[in-house]
């Protein structure tokens, strides 16, 4: 639930989102001025002291945009949610010390909630560019979706880009049942790929601390409950990563499945008592959809032992084929191996 106070502070999520002001100026620069906010935004590039100046005179002035500095208590800004009236559209940005600690998911929630429920907005939508998978998991896991329209071509700071549009309605904030749960969650092919929660701990223990997991992953041996405790902080922190548990219905995770849109990846396990039942080669095969169709990622890589055979077979039956690339040779657990790279094209 988002609360407005009377200075047009909106609160909740355990944060609070609130005007800029001159104060906020330094902050401004080292939220701004970072080659990730110069590449997806429209803002100037370098942002300096002038350039912060301006942009705050600027939001003042705009009466028909919330600027709002994202703060957890009213005080040091971490980052900046907007939300245009008129298109009823969002966007934000996180300084890059605060990634991965849940402030932008928890921030559009609060003013996704604040725009459904305090200023009756049936339809909030977000513009995202194809290559954003950081945005794109962001948004996602607040609940938004790909919309039905084709993607828009727009003009920023002199270069055409391509955006997708993805929604967020009203309707969906209230309702019960599977499409109610934020978060990414691929259904298909008898499967539910969903996010990991508090209450699978036991089952990574189960699934990870196993002999071939060890052997052929980088997962630290033994798995135990300390380790999955850590395994999930990773999971759920906003690091561009998207990694679920693969379930028949939603429930008893039997495998994960990874991808990482930073270096083009994918990656796989299964537990022993699930093996043999096709779960690693129909998760993959979904992930890597996910990866084309959302994601808009051109291609997705395995790297595989050569002879992980049964990794290898996994990676045939998805639908990827072994390139030419040469090896990359990595050591891990103290043992040094050959990663082989297999690659699939949208």
């Amino acid at each position: 639930m988002a609360d407005q106070a009377g200075d047009g502070r909106v609160t909740g999520e355990g944060l609070v989102l609130r005007e800029w002001t001159e104060a906020d100026l330094p902050a401004m620069v080292e939220l701004f001025d970072n080659p990730e906010v110069a590449r997806w935004t429209p803002l100037a590039s370098p942002f300096d002291l002038v350039a912060a100046a301006r942009y705050l005179d600027a939001g003042h002035a705009d009466t028909r945009r919330l600027h709002l500095a994202i703060t957890t208590d009213g005080r040091q800004p971490l980052g900046e949610v907007l939300l245009s009236l008129d298109h009823r559209s969002i966007g934000l940005a996180i300084t890059p010390t605060s990634r991965g600690e849940g402030l932008a998911v928890r921030a559009l929630d609060l003013i996704t909630t604040y725009a459904h429920e305090t200023l009756a907005f049936p339809r909030v939508i977000a513009e995202i560019e194809p290559g954003n998978t950081a945005s794109q998991l962001v948004a996602h896991r607040a609940g938004y979706r790909p919309a039905a329209e084709e993607p828009q071509l727009l003009t920023s700071r002199g270069r055409e880009i391509v955006v997708v549009i993805w929604e967020h309605l009203a309707a969906a904030s209230g309702q019960d049942g599977p499409m109610a749960e934020t978060g990414v969650r691929l259904v298909g092919d008898g499967l539910v790929l969903r996010e990991w929660r508090e209450g699978d701990l036991p089952a990574m223990v189960e699934l990870f601390d196993d002999p071939a997991v060890a052997y052929w992953t980088p997962l630290v041996t033994p798995f135990d409950e300390r380790a999955a405790k850590a395994y999930l902080e990773v999971a759920q922190a906003d690091n561009g990563r998207i990694q679920l548990a693969i379930t028949t219905d939603g429930g008893r995770p039997m495998g994960e499945v990874l991808l990482m849109p930073e270096t083009l990846s994918a990656g796989y396990a299964v537990g022993s008592q699930y093996r043999g039942q096709g779960l690693a080669a129909r998760a993959v095969n979904l992930i890597t959809a996910y990866a084309h169709d959302v994601a808009g990622m051109p291609r997705v890589m395995l790297e595989i032992e050569a002879e992980n055979e049964a990794s290898n077979s996994v990676a045939r039956r998805a639908g990827y084929r072994l390139t030419e690339v040469e090896p990359r040779w990595v050591t891990e657990k103290g043992r040094k191996l050959a990663l082989y790279t297999w690659e699939h094209l949208a």
